[in-house]
């Protein structure tokens, strides 16, 4: 089976938000895995900011 990667909804780990994430199928487990941290922009965007603090 070819399967490529596709889009599903998860929510953000910080803020609980709705969120696209990309997954691969992986044929070793022949399962789909996320490809993406499950952190939505705006929690990335803050983090980054805090780190330059």
């Amino acid at each position: 089976m070819n399967q490529g990667e596709r889009l599903v909804l998860r929510k953000c780990i910080e803020c609980g938000r709705e969120i696209r994430i990309k997954q691969s199928y992986n044929t070793h487990i022949s399962d789909w895995e996320d490809i993406e941290m499950r952190v939505c922009a705006d929690c990335w965007k803050g983090a980054r900011e805090n780190e330059r603090d």
